[in-house]
């Protein structure tokens, strides 16, 4: 399976460059960290929060080959745009889920 979404009898797996193999964990747990931070603005209500980190988020997932995290932050973003807390709140889990459930595949080094 790819970064695209779909699932058949096992994990979703990302092939990551093998450049970033010493920061993508790194990227990953960030990721994790925001989520309890997205819950607690969505709590509050505090939609421009929600539309900052979100907008983070979408613009880091691509650069480490994670279109599916960049794709969330970009429906979070809109969402919290729009004040729409039950978007807000069905992507954060989508997003949830999604680090919980990938694959992190290390690319082959480049040949010199």
């Amino acid at each position: 399976m790819d970064d695209a979404g779909s699932k058949i009898n096992g994990p979703l797996r990302v092939i990551v460059d093998y450049e970033l193999k010493d920061i993508v964990q790194f990227f990953m747990e960030c990721r994790r960290k925001e989520i309890p931070e997205l819950r607690n603005a969505l709590q509050c209500k505090n939609f421009s929060v929600i539309a900052r980190i979100a907008h983070n988020i979408k613009g880091a997932g691509g650069g480490y080959g994670f279109d599916k995290i960049s794709d969330l932050g970009e429906s979070i973003e809109d969402a919290a745009a729009s004040l729409n807390d039950s978007v807000v709140d069905n992507k954060l889990t989508e997003l949830a889920h999604y680090l919980d459930q990938v694959e992190i595949i290390i690319g082959e080094p480049a040949s010199e």
